[in-house]
């Protein structure tokens, strides 16, 4: 059996939260590789989804999983989760229509997993990906071409947003502004962390090359 989040799981889980037009409640905090989001349940971070569920609905069985009726994978509305077995969980994925299915699927078992079908697979996804994206976009009333922050938590236009070719979307998960003060934050983290180091290897680079830089100052 699950252990329950603490006391003040659920004040953080709500804090993180933007109701939607569908019903569905989107979690707008830090968001995981595999799309669900994350959250300290008081013992360690776990999926959203998953504390909602145990705060709401109480705990989970062993070896369950929490799924969406809405499918929505950073939706935490309680109404919307169900706990059930993997092969309910495969089951519900095939009612829905999500199986991986036909040639890619047989050829993958035959053959491995060949560039073909890697590239094959992950086109089916990112399309998957888009597809909640756009559904998102419609529940909260802003056109489909937005794509939301989750860091301040608003819908802006994609050139609103750095490129990243190794994303779904090609962009970057936060906007510009964001995504700026993440990165100087994380800078200012590890000069702080590595001072000593930074300044030593800087010191040691400009004697190493003194004449040169000092050429390339004068010709400017």
């Amino acid at each position: 059996m699950s252990t329950l989040p603490n006391a003040t799981a659920q004040a953080r889980l709500m804090g993180k939260t933007q109701r939607q037009a569908n019903g569905c409640l989107l979690f707008t905090g830090a968001v995981g590789g595999n799309g669900y989001g994350k959250l300290w349940s008081g013992t360690k971070v776990e999926p959203a989804h998953r504390v909602s569920y145990m705060i709401f609905n109480g705990p989970i069985p062993d070896g369950y999983n929490v799924c969406h009726t809405c499918d929505t994978r950073t939706c935490v509305e309680p109404k919307h989760l169900f706990a059930t077995t993997q092969a309910g969980n495969l089951s519900d994925m095939r009612a829905k229509g999500r199986e991986s299915r036909g040639e890619t699927h047989s050829e993958a078992i035959r053959r491995g997993w060949t560039p073909e079908l890697r590239a094959q697979r992950g086109k089916q996804t990112r399309q998957r990906m888009e597809n909640q994206r756009v559904a998102a976009a419609e529940a909260a009333g802003v056109p489909a071409d937005y794509k939301h922050c989750p860091r301040c938590v608003t819908w802006y236009p994609r050139s609103n947003f750095y490129k990243n070719a190794a994303r779904y979307d090609g962009v970057k998960p936060y906007c510009r502004t964001c995504s700026s003060e993440k990165d100087a934050g994380q800078r200012e983290r590890h000069y702080a962390a590595n001072k000593e180091r930074l300044n030593a290897e800087s010191r040691e680079y400009y004697y190493a090359n003194r004449d040169r830089i000092l050429a390339k100052r004068r010709a400017s």
